[in-house]
């Protein structure tokens, strides 16, 4: 470990808007993730109501 030339232990410090702006990220990665998946298991969902049902199979619904 690259440390001070006379052997002691170079601290260093990391401050609070480093952290904050890390956990705010991760916190709306996680919530577009969120989102994502929600999203897209809905379209699938609609997507097999539309094949299953010939009622909704009209020209105005395509």
């Amino acid at each position: 470990m690259d440390g001070a030339p006379d052997g002691e232990v170079v601290m260093v410090a990391v401050d609070g808007e480093g952290v904050a702006s890390w956990v705010a990220g991760v916190a709306v990665a996680l919530v577009l993730g969120v989102i994502f998946v929600i999203s897209s298991v809905l379209n699938t969902v609609f997507l097999i109501i539309f094949f299953r049902r010939p009622s909704l199979r009209s020209v105005s619904n395509r």
